[in-house]
């Protein structure tokens, strides 16, 4: 992915968003697997960008249930990084978002905790 929170074509960042989410509405699950594995390669450049796929991802309830499958499957330090900034956007704005966070992250954030237990 190529974003940058630096940037001043914010049509074509946009216009990134939607191709994503067109690429991804043809597989979700392997395209939300892609997505949630670029977070750690673009966390530094664009974490505003992030919070808005992220913001889209909670807005639609069959694309949250399957972004919940696919930090099940994904690498736990990358799971748990996702989990953290989902919070953070449950926590900016827990009206609009707490129960779409909850939804993504509830048994999900117990097996990363209990994961992270078992390796200490």
């Amino acid at each position: 992915m190529a974003f940058d929170d630096n940037t001043q074509q914010f049509e074509i960042m946009f216009s990134l968003v939607h191709v994503i989410e067109h690429l991804y509405r043809n597989n979700l699950k392997d395209g939300l697997t892609l997505i949630a594995k670029s977070i750690p390669k673009i966390t530094k450049q664009a974490t505003e960008w992030i919070d808005i796929l992220h913001y889209r991802i909670l807005n639609h309830p069959q694309v949250r249930l399957v972004y919940r499958e696919v930090l099940y499957q994904i690498d736990t330090d990358i799971a748990s990084n996702i989990i953290g900034l989902l919070i953070e956007i449950k926590d900016k704005n827990p009206e609009r978002f707490s129960g779409a966070v909850t939804e993504v992250i509830n048994n999900r954030g117990k097996a990363t905790l209990s994961c992270r237990k078992e390796e200490l």
